[in-house]
């Protein structure tokens, strides 16, 4: 047990802050009563840090504490691996065979095998557009969403090389946003991508574009 400050003295209050911070980077568990409750802190972007918390705590990670962030930008980055853990959870549940690789796909690229098919959902949203649907607008990371000034950066990345790792013949599929399909299609045209398609969507509105290599 480390010291504990009185922060109603002025000079407890200064000095427990100083030390508070310290605790922080040393990836240490910091506590902060008040009046009703008390509050847990540590640098919730250091592992060390959170599995003490865990066991201060004495929580497993399937049980974790309710966790208060300064802003929404915090949550985009800690949030960052849920993706992963909600697909093995999916492929776990279904007993489906299938290999999960994560990281940068232009740096993956290399020691990827051939495929027959290609099917991605990129981030295609324009920088400057604010999604129309609440829950993406709210709750998705930008990292999702937004592909550069035209929305079409990983785009082109996608129809510059997926060539490299699809078979002769093979598919390459992808969605986009209302209104992009055209700007697509000539980018497919300019990498001499063959048999190109537009698809709409359940609704009529054009969604995604097909390519053979």
């Amino acid at each position: 047990m480390q010291r504990v400050y009185d922060c109603s003295v002025d000079t407890d209050l200064l000095t427990g802050f100083r030390q508070a911070k310290v605790a922080l980077q040393r990836h240490e568990v910091v506590v902060i009563p008040t009046d009703t409750v008390y509050g847990i802190a540590v640098d919730a972007f250091s592992p060390k840090a959170v599995e003490l918390l865990l066991k201060t705590k004495g929580r497993e990670r399937s049980v974790p504490p309710p966790v208060l962030i300064p802003k929404v930008e915090t949550l985009s980055a800690l949030a960052t691996d849920l993706p992963l853990e909600f697909a093995r959870a999916n492929i776990s549940a279904l007993g489906a065979n299938v290999d999960l690789l994560e990281g940068d796909f232009m740096e993956l690229i290399g020691n990827l095998p051939q495929f027959d098919l290609i099917i991605s959902n990129p981030p295609y949203i324009p920088d400057s557009m604010v999604p129309l649907d609440q829950e993406v607008r709210d709750y998705d990371p930008a990292l999702a969403l937004y592909g550069g000034e035209d929305g079409l950066d990983i785009v082109r990345d996608l129809v510059a090389t997926t060539k490299l790792i699809l078979r002769e013949g093979g598919l390459l599929v992808l969605e986009h946003a209302d209104g992009q399909s055209d700007s697509i299609c000539e980018l497919l045209l300019e990498n001499n991508w063959r048999r190109i398609q537009v698809h709409p969507d359940s609704t009529g509105r054009l969604r995604a574009v097909s390519a053979t290599a």
